[in-house]
Order: C-alpha cells, then structure tokens, then sequence
C-alpha cells in the first residue's frame, strides 16, 4: 500500500513504516511538496535534520514514516518560501543611485553601465562596481545623501507592499544597516517604516588608528536605535579603525570599539534600545547584547561576525536577537552568536560567492527561501569552529600585514595638515599613537646620548675600532637627530590634540552637544552661525 505525503501529515501509516525512498527520491518529492527549487532542497535538507538530532543512513534508501512526518512538520516551521520583498519589474534606473541599490538586492548586476559623471571616472570604464567605489572612496555628500534616500525608498516600498513579515524583516533591517555607511549628519531626518527618526547623536568609537561611526537615532513613538557602521574601504571614513578591529589578534571583532566611554555613557541612560548593524556593525552590535543587555530591547546584526568564545551573553531577559545571514557567507559563520538568537538563513536562487553573499541582500530578488535556525545549532557547527580556529591562527599575521600599513598612515595623517581636514575625528587610539611615537623618540635620543657619553666602555669601544670614530659619531648623531624630529612632531601633534579637543568641547557647550564629534578645525573657526545651520 502506497503512502502519499497527505497520509504522512495526517498519521495515517503504521508506526514502524519505512519509506522506500533513495536521498534523490525523497529530495525531489519535498521539492514538490513545497514548491522549493530542488537545490535549495538539497541544501536545506541535512542541515535541517542536524539542527533537530534527527539520523538517517541514506546508504540504507529507507526512512522511518515517523521521521519522514517529523521532517515534514519542521519543513513547514523553520523554511519559508515566496516572493522577495521588492515587488517591481526591472526597468531602467532614473539614477546610479537607484542602479546601486538594485545591484546590493540582487536586481541588477555589478557590470551595468552608469553615467560617467555618477562614479567621476573615464566614460569607457563607468559601470556599477566603480559607482560603489567613488561612494566608498571619493564621494561627495550629496552622493552618499542620494545613496541614502534611495536605500531608505526600497525600505518603504517593501513596507508599503508587504505581504510577509518575514521577507520584509530580513529585506528592510539588513538595508537599515547600510545607512551608517552614508554618514548622515546630526540633526538630519530619515524615514522608516512610515516614522521619521531624527539623528541625535553621533559617536566615534576609539580605536588604534582611527574610529568606528555608529548613530542613534530617535522618534516620539518608539524607543531609540542604534546603527553601527561596519568594515568599510581605503578612502573612507573609519577605513583603518575598522580593518584593526577585524584582525586584532585574541580579541573578538570590535572588542575595543564596543567599550567606547561615550556609548556607554549614552546607551546606560535608555531603554528598549533597537541595535542595527553589518558585518562589523553587527558584531558590535552582538556586544551589546553581552555589556549592555538589560538596556537592549532587539538586535538586527546582519552577517555579522560572532564574538569569541569566552564572552558571556548571559540569559535572554527579554530581548529579541535576530541574526541575518547570507548562505555561504563567510563572515557570520566566524565567531559564536547568543544561543538563544534566532538565526535566519537567507538561500539566493542561485549559488553565489562568499563576497557577494556577503554584500548582497537576497530578501529583495523575485524569490527567496529563509532558513531558520537558532544561535544554538549555529555555534555548534563544524565548520564554524574551523573557521574560528583559522581567524585564531591567521589574525597575528593579518593584524601585522594590514595593521602596520594603516598606522604609519594614521601617523601621517597626525603630523600633517590633511589631520585638521573635515575627513578624521580625534580618539583615544589617536591620543595613545601620538605618546608611543613620543615614547619612541625620547628612547633613541636616550640610546644615543648614551653612546656619545659613554665611549670608553669596552662593547662600546670594539664598535669604534671596527668602523672608525667618525662613523660612529655620525651614526649615534643620526639616531639622535631622528628621535629629536619624532619627539618634537609627537609634542607638536599633542598640542593639536589638546587644542582641537578643547575647542570642540567648548562649542559643544555653547550649542547643547548637538555638534558631531567628527567636527574639525575648520569647522570649529566657523561663526557662531554657520554652526547652527550645520
């Protein structure tokens, strides 16, 4: 007697049937079943089934009906599939702007041609990869404020059309995370699902070689929320504070910048704060949920790398934490989430790379399958503890490789002009950067003051006989010299510092705290004003 699948949910076999199925039968009756692609199928499948303990030996070809009704009845809990949350046809962009929201929600591809004048570059070479690149290096503000009012209108279209929470959920959060990206200005507004949210604070989160920008935002209807910015390119603001944070060896991602003063001293005075965030920014904001948990309302991280495994997240006490994460990301599946999380794992049509699943939004294409998971089963997964292993392994090497390049870079940066440009803001890392070259400086010319005077000591003594004494005046004179410039350009760079600090913070009492922490010197010359319309 044949079993179909309505006998199945019904319970209408006996108790120990077996299905006589091989893995490819059983695969393509589930994809009928529930209208899944056959390879979404087969990808699902056995994770589906390690998540929930339930074995199966496919060698065998046979199934217990029992268990076939069980992974029946978590198919129709924990895999959704339908439409993606952007409803529209393709047709043709009225801007490269628009083009470029399309490509990060896999409507259109990256090779498209845009205007020359959109991305500044030569008319034959304009496509949309070099549109994200102006944005990310050379852009102007009203490029990024363009970018951002294009972002923040595919949120509301989804909003207005939405037909499931879900799709909407992981479509619309994971775009509000991009906003942090576009830099908006405090005092600035945006409007999401159908509120307007006034940007009331901006915070540099000190690092070593620069900081990381997060934004909280508030609304008369809701509390308040936070968006951290995450891993972003040369060029642009936060470049090396954010590749530091990544690689810093024996520290999970964003260790250092989550325990900003200035968010702490914010973030313990609210409630029921909604925290968003990419990849780093969601990192960051996992952190939160393990500092400040009891401040934290709900979390949307998306591919967010986890912490390591030493940090506690302690217990749930009444926040929601929601984990985004792009099928054959590499990014989120590092590091270790809450175990009680609720993970979504968003399947793309087709088979991607671990870049563009980490870059992209899958949530927006014609169709979409979400697979859901809990922090728990991700944490124990195989490959996510070799990758962690790697990261524990690699990071030394890594850190060394980018982290060298980035400070001497940011060092530049604090003894030239360009420090004084609208671009950087001054940290804490900055401030320790500037007192180790100081540091530095003051040794050499210890070193070689101490050579000088100290010629008649024996190990000295063979050194002059082997290159000559005035070689080796020459020699100790340079090393001095140089520590003279490196200790002089430190003392010259905490002046600035100090100054510019000061500045800032009187303007900032003069106008209420509503000044960004970005502010420069020139900024900080401006009349009174042109401040306020800033």
């Amino acid at each position: 007697m044949s079993t179909t699948w309505s006998d199945i949910r019904a319970g209408r076999f006996a108790s120990d049937a077996r299905a006589i199925l091989d893995s490819a039968g059983l695969y393509q009756n589930m994809s009928n079943r529930y209208k899944l692609p056959l390879a979404q199928v087969k990808k699902i499948f056995d994770q589906l089934l390690r998540a929930h303990d339930i074995t199966w030996d496919k060698n065998r070809k046979t199934i217990p009906m029992i268990t076939l009704q069980r992974i029946d009845k978590l198919f129709q809990e924990r895999v959704h599939h339908g439409k993606g949350a952007i409803a529209r046809a393709r047709s043709a962009p009225n801007s490269a702007a628009e083009a470029g929201v399309d490509v990060l929600i896999g409507r259109r591809k990256s090779r498209e041609k845009v205007p020359p004048a959109a991305v500044h570059c030569r008319p034959r070479q304009a496509t949309l990869s070099d549109y994200f690149s102006s944005l990310m290096v050379k852009a102007k503000e009203s490029d990024l404020t363009e970018f951002r009012h294009e972002l923040l209108r595919a949120a509301s279209e989804a909003y207005t059309n939405k037909t499931d929470d879900l799709v909407y959920q992981c479509f619309a959060y994971p775009l509000l995370s991009l906003i942090a990206f576009t830099s908006p200005r405090v005092g600035s507004e945006i409007e999401f699902e159908g509120k307007r949210w006034r940007v009331e604070k901006r915070f540099d989160l000190a690092t070593i070689g620069g900081a990381i920008q997060a934004f909280a935002l508030s609304t008369e209807e809701k509390p308040p929320m936070l968006i951290f910015k995450g891993s972003t390119f040369p060029g642009d603001e936060g470049f090396a504070a954010t590749w530091i944070s990544d690689t810093t060896p024996g520290l999970s991602v964003g260790h250092i910048a989550a325990r900003s003063a200035d968010l702490k001293e914010w973030i313990v005075h609210q409630r029921d704060v909604t925290v968003v965030g990419a990849s780093l920014g969601g990192a960051l904001a996992l952190h939160m949920v393990s500092l400040y948990g009891d401040h934290v309302g709900n979390v949307h991280a998306y591919n967010p790398a986890g912490l390591e495994a030493y940090v506690s997240y302690g217990e749930q006490r009444g926040m929601d934490v929601h984990i985004y994460s792009q099928w054959n990301d590499l990014v989120s599946t590092m590091g270790y989430f809450p175990p009680w999380a609720t993970v979504y794992r968003i399947v793309p049509l087709r088979d991607q790379n671990f870049i563009v699943a980490h870059a992209r939004i899958f949530a927006g294409e014609d169709e979409v399958t979400i697979f859901k998971t809990t922090g728990k089963y991700e944490n124990s997964r195989p490959e996510r503890h070799a990758l962690v292993a790697t990261r524990q392994i690699c990071s030394p090497i890594t850190f060394t490789l980018l982290g060298t390049p980035t400070l001497l870079y940011r060092t530049y940066e604090l003894f030239s002009l360009s420090y004084l440009s609208e671009k950087e803001g001054t940290t804490k890392g900055d401030l320790l950067l500037v007192i180790t070259w100081v540091a530095i400086g003051a040794l050499l010319i210890a070193f070689a003051t101490f050579l000088l005077t100290h010629r008649k000591l024996p190990q000295i003594q063979r050194i002059i006989d082997k290159i000559g004494n005035k070689k080796f005046t020459a020699i100790a004179s340079v090393i001095g010299t140089v520590g003279g410039l490196m200790a002089l350009c430190g003392v010259r760079a905490l002046t600035r510092l100090h100054s510019k600090k000061i500045t800032i913070e009187s303007l900032n009492r003069e106008h209420n705290g509503l000044l960004p922490t970005r502010l420069s010197a020139h900024d900080a010359n401006r009349d009174t004003d042109d401040i306020d319309e800033a």
